[in-house]
This record gives structure tokens, sequence and C-alpha cells, in this order.
């Protein structure tokens, strides 16, 4: 699917991501337990899964570098991500490059490893590491801006009211988190672990938490890491875990914030998709029964294999008003299943994991969409261990309460990174 499809998203993007500063360089850098309650399915039968520049060339004497047009800047026809022989970090940041007596743009030998640089080995990447082809901090996944088709094609196996495909730009390069958060990793920074299956261990993922206590969470991660936090909870009442509050008109979301949030609606399902335009990211269900997706069996805990003896599990049956669903499940500890080629475990199944995003209709085309304003109605994605054929698809919609709660449901966070300039965006790639 090729990127810039309308003449609509050319004049968005143009207005949106031109570069500011020079196409070229200088000698100055540039700035460069109910799983099912509370929910909204859309369908009615629905089983409870839910660098300083080293040297200026216009000083340079050799007068055969120069072009033939004085008025042409050197670096014009230069390729704005070259790097110098030996320059093990990926391509430069503007601010990094300088142009060479041949009127080439070049590293300037002083190029920092930083996240997002194209990468093969850790050895590239200094305090990082590599992952899936670019530097990373560890247990994060760089998810490259783009744009793609948000939503499910009307003939979709499975689709319920609400899908509306749609095109969608995403202008930020951001993390997120590679595997949903865990218990040990909530207990650590919120000093208490409100999950209802804590005999599955620190390694499972979180839950039992609400849509606040999630944006609390991701406050405190913020703050541990010397981050400003991406949420105001001034005006909240009581604590996390304990009949949490907050006025929701008090809420609200700035994605140039520093600190990690929730994903909105869109940067889920891109990072869900990961390139790839199916029903799921392994491809198209090839069967209606709900449970028989041999697809899933390898990426997904879902209804087809999420069987356990472990105490406690969960009756997906309903107390046997499904049968056709498992009687005993529970979710997994994180990344035990393959991951998405982007790099990210337990999109599919596990548990339902919180967006940013309220409920409301789909527009014709969006840029960075962060949906309504925060309502009554907050959107989940992915479904969990009982999730079935429709439930598990990458346009799958549903919403529940900000103060609902469910052993079904957890989280995973992102962070955003920097805006892309314009020839950074590649058509739903990962950029690679």
């Amino acid at each position: 699917m090729p990127y810039l499809k309308s003449p609509l998203s050319v004049a968005f993007l143009a207005m949106l991501l031109l570069p500011a500063g020079m196409a070229g360089c200088s000698s100055e850098p540039t700035s460069s337990p109910e799983l099912d309650s509370g929910l909204d399915s859309g369908e009615p039968d629905m089983p409870p899964d839910d660098a300083d520049i080293s040297e200026d060339a216009d000083a340079t004497d050799d007068t055969d570098a120069q072009p033939d047009d004085a008025n042409a800047n050197p670096c014009d026809d230069a390729d704005s991500t070259a790097t110098s022989p030996g320059d093990s970090c990926g391509p430069c940041g503007l601010d990094m490059l300088v142009c060479d007596a041949s009127g080439q743009l070049v590293c300037n030998g002083e190029t920092p490893c930083q996240i997002g640089a194209l990468c093969q080995s850790d050895t590239e990447c200094g305090d990082y590491i590599c992952y899936t082809g670019r530097c990373a901090p560890e247990g994060k996944s760089f998810i490259h801006a783009g744009s793609f088709q948000m939503g499910s094609p009307e003939l979709e196996l499975g689709r319920i009211e609400g899908e509306d495909l749609h095109e969608v730009i995403i202008t930020r390069h951001f993390l997120a988190d590679t595997t949903e958060v865990t218990q040990g990793e909530w207990q650590e920074l919120m000093g208490f672990n409100p999950s209802f299956f804590t005999s599955c261990g620190d390694s499972c993922p979180v839950e039992s938490i609400t849509w606040l206590d999630a944006l609390a969470f991701a406050n405190a991660r913020s703050l541990a890491e010397g981050l400003e936090p991406c949420y105001d909870l001034s005006a909240c009442i009581r604590e996390p875990g304990n009949r949490f509050s907050c006025p929701m008109e008090s809420l609200s979301i700035d994605l140039d914030c520093q600190g990690w949030r929730l994903p909105t609606e869109a940067e889920w399902e891109y990072s869900y998709r990961a390139g790839t335009t199916t029903a799921y990211y392994t491809g198209d269900p090839t069967t209606r029964l709900t449970c028989d997706q041999p697809l899933l069996d390898n990426t997904a805990l879902y209804c087809g294999n999420c069987m356990t003896d472990q105490s406690p599990s969960y009756d997906c049956t309903n107390d046997g008003l499904r049968p056709h669903m498992p009687s005993a499940c529970s979710p997994a500890p994180v990344a035990s299943m393959d991951p998405n080629p982007w790099g990210l475990f337990d999109m599919i199944g596990n548990l339902y994991e919180f967006v940013w995003d309220a409920k409301g209709p789909y527009p014709d085309f969006a840029i960075d969409p962060t949906g309504p304003e925060p309502n009554g109605r907050i959107g989940i994605r992915g479904a969990n261990f009982c999730g079935h054929q429709a439930r598990l698809r990458a346009a799958d919609r549903k919403f529940t309460a900000p103060t609902y709660f469910s052993p079904g449901t957890g989280v995973r966070l992102v962070r955003s990174l920097r805006k892309a300039d314009e020839d950074e965006f590649s058509p739903g790639d990962h950029g690679l």
C-alpha cells in the first residue's frame, strides 16, 4: 500500500511535516472477577474475553569541489543519512551532519548512538540494544512514524459496527513496551499488586487495574526515569488501587509530552499491525470456529490454547452458557508467545490493554488522532486469554468505564520521541 494515497494526505503532510530548517548543512547545528462486565462490544453474543559541527564547508580552499552555481548549497543533492567510514551508529541526526570538501553530507565523527538508529548488533548501540534493527532501551521497541489503514474492510470475518476503514498518519516516532506491564513492575513502582492471578508470578501481566490506575502508573514510571509526567492528576481523589477517581473533564493528553503514557487507539492498532493489512498480523482467519485459529496458536494466548491447571483459573464458558469455550483459563507470563514483526509480544490475547481514546466514531482521515474528550467509555484493545476469532482482530474495538477493572485487562505504555522529518516517512514498514 503506497503511503501517500490521496491528495488530502499530501496536503496535510506537507503542512505538518515539511522541515523548517535548511535542506543542506552549515557550521551551525539545526534544532533539530468478570472479564466482560461493563464492556461495549457492538456484538450481542460476545464471549467473556475479553555535536558540534567540526568545520564549515565554506572554509575549504578546494575550488574544484565548488558547484558551478555559486548560489547553490553544496549539500543540496546529498544523502541526509550519510555516514562516515567506520561510523557504527546508523544515520546521523540532522544536527550532526557536516558538508565535506566534495559537497557531501557526512557524519562529523562524533555522532552518539541514539534511540532509533539503524543497527545490526548490540555493539552498535552504546547503552542500548539492537532490537528489530533499531537501537532501543531494553524491553522497548522503536516504532517508526508512518501511515496505515485503520479499521476493517466490510467483508472481514468478525467485523462489527464502528470499524470504518480510514487512513491515519502517525507523525511521531515512539517507544513501546515490548510486553504488557508485569505484576513485578507494578509492585516495584506502586507498592502493591492488585492482580487476581498473583500465583502466576511477577513475570505475568498485571491486571485488575482501572484506566485511571494506568494513568497513575504511567506518571510513576516517568518520575522514576526523571521524565516530566504526561498526565495532570491533581484533581483526582483517593489512591490508585483504592477507588481512585478523577473528573474526566480534568484529563487531557499532549502527544509531545516527555514521559510515558497510554497509546492512542491509532498508535495501538498501528503497532499491532506492524505493516500488515490482514485481520491478524499473521493473516486472515480460515475458519469461523471461534476457538480454532491455527494462525494464532504460536502468537496469541486465546480461547484455543488457554487451558490451565493453575489455581485460580477463569471459567470462559460463563457458567456453562457458552459451552464451546474453555472452562479453566488464565494469563501466561509475558512474552510466552512469538512477537509480531515489530518485536511486540501479546498484542493478540493474554490481556486486553487500555488505550487513551474514549468511545467515538472514526473520522474519514486523521493525523495523530486522540479520539473524543475523555468520557464514560474508554477503549480496550487486543482481547484476552478468553479471546475468540472476532475479538482477536487488529481492528476490533471494545469500550468500558474508566473505573472498570477485570482479571482480563492490563496495560502497555508508550513514549513519544519526536516528529519525523518528511524524508523519514515510510508506508508502515518500521522505517527499515
